[in-house]
C-alpha cells in the first residue's frame, strides 16, 4: 500500500486554509445600499411632479428625507431578505425591481407606462388597480410627501422603493 507523498498532504492542507481564509472574507449577506444622490432625488422629485401636472395643477410633492429614510430601510430589507412585498407601514407605496442596474428615474417612468391603462374619463384603471396602481400612486392629489431608496440583492441589480404621504390608492375613491 502506498500513501501520498507528504509534500502533497501539506499542499491539499494549504489550498483548503487559503480558501477558507477567502470564505471568511466574503460578507454574509449582499445588500447593497445605493442611496440616491441629491440630483437624483431633484429628478425623481421633479419627475413625480412633472406627470402629476399632465392630470392636475398644483399639489406638487415635497421631497420628505424621513420617508426617504424608511424607503431606504425597506429597499435594504427586501434586498437582505431577498423578497419583494410592501412594507405595510402605513406609507403609499410603489416598488420596482430590475435584473440590470437602474436609477430611481428609471423606476418612475416604468410606473408612467401604466398611463395607458388608466381611463381619464373614470379616473380608474381600466381593468382594476392592479394594472396601473403604481401609476394612480404618482398622481394621487391627496399624496403630499415622497421620498426613495434604492437598494441591490444577489437576485435584482436595483430595487426602488418609494413612500407617499398621505398614501393613496383608496377603494372607491379617485386620484383626482
Amino acid at each position: 500500500m502506498s500513501f501520498p507523498r507528504p509534500s502533497i498532504i501539506i499542499w491539499f492542507i494549504l489550498l483548503l486554509l487559503g480558501s477558507l481564509e477567502l470564505c471568511a472574507k466574503q460578507p454574509a449577506s449582499h445588500p447593497h445600499t445605493l442611496r440616491p444622490t441629491p440630483d437624483e432625488m431633484k429628478h425623481t422629485l421633479n419627475e413625480h411632479n412633472r406627470i402629476r401636472r399632465q392630470v392636475y395643477r398644483g399639489n406638487d410633492l415635497v421631497w420628505s428625507p424621513a420617508l426617504a429614510a424608511s424607503a431606504q430601510k425597506h429597499a435594504d430589507y427586501l434586498a437582505s431578505h431577498n423578497l419583494f412585498v410592501h412594507s405595510q407601514n402605513g406609507y403609499g407605496e410603489n416598488l420596482f425591481a430590475s435584473s440590470a442596474p437602474a436609477a430611481i428615474p428609471d423606476a418612475v417612468s416604468s410606473w408612467y407606462l401604466e398611463k395607458k391603462k388608466f381611463n381619464p374619463r373614470t379616473k380608474k384603471c381600466y381593468n382594476g388597480w392592479y394594472e396601473c396602481g403604481h401609476y394612480s400612486q404618482i398622481i394621487w392629489r391627496n399624496s403630499a410627501r415622497l421620498g426613495c431608496g434604492r437598494s441591490s440583492s444577489r437576485t435584482w441589480k436595483t430595487i426602488v422603493v418609494c413612500q407617499y404621504d398621505p398614501p393613496g390608492n383608496y377603494q372607491g375613491q379617485v386620484p383626482y
